[in-house]
Order: structure tokens, then sequence, then C-alpha cells
């Protein structure tokens, strides 16, 4: 609970400097881990452009994809492998790179959504995980 409380009051003190894209994934983040903290879930660190050529390469061949999802919980539910959940704000869309992850994510029977609110993705989540079996994890 210590470590919780720690990252609200660092994200209180550097609100102002963040995008409103980032603080969308923070109190995401932030809600899993009050909400959920025996789950397994993580956001991969694949969202912005990157400063130079080289790191692009650099990472590409490290393995960074694009148009991975924002969030991946690795629960599975009575229904879905798990739950992928891909932050938007408001008036944009998913790019050609999401949409072919999403239609690969759901040919493998993972749960895809998007969301561009804190309560849409509380909702999501919540709903979620009202049908995963394992309760010892959550």
């Amino acid at each position: 609970m210590v470590r919780i409380q720690n990252r609200i009051a660092l994200y209180t003190r550097l609100y102002k400097s963040f995008k409103k894209e980032e603080r969308l994934h923070i109190e995401s983040a932030t809600f899993l881990f009050e909400n959920y903290p025996k789950a397994l879930w993580f956001h991969p660190p694949n969202e912005g452009k990157r400063r130079d050529w080289f790191e692009q390469v650099k990472l590409g061949l490290m393995g960074v994809r694009k148009g991975v999802p924002d969030f991946i919980v690795l629960e599975p539910n009575n229904q879905y492998n798990g739950l992928i959940i891909e932050a938007k704000m408001k008036y944009t869309y998913l790019s050609k790179a999401q949409k072919q992850w999403k239609e690969r994510l759901l040919e493998r029977n993972y749960h895809f959504a998007e969301f561009r609110s804190i309560n849409e993705f509380k909702e999501i989540v919540t709903e979620y995980f009202k049908t995963v079996p394992f309760e010892k994890y959550l």
C-alpha cells in the first residue's frame, strides 16, 4: 500500500508535466495496482516517437513492435485468454499497425478494448475481472 501511495504522491507533484495520454496511462496503471494487486499485467513502453533513426533501428532489432497495445492483462477469464486495452484520446483512432494487432489478438481469443477516459478503463477492467476464476491472483 505504501508503494501505491508513493506513486500517487509523485504523480500529483509531476501532474502538469505529463501529456494528457500519459496522465491517462498513469491513472489506469494506478487503478490496476490498487484494485488488482496480484494480477499479472504490464504496460509496454512503446508509445511516442523515438529521437533518431539509430534509436528506432536499435529498438526494432531488440524486438520493439509498432502498434502494440497499451495494457496487457495476462489473466484469463471464462471467455478470453486475456485482456488487451488501448488508450486513445478524443478524436484519435487506431493506426494501421494497431488494427493489425487487434485483429491478431482477437483471432487468438483475447478481449480487445479501447478507452478514452479513466472511467471507461475502470468499467472495462472491472467487467472483465468479474469472470476471472482465479481469485487468489487478484
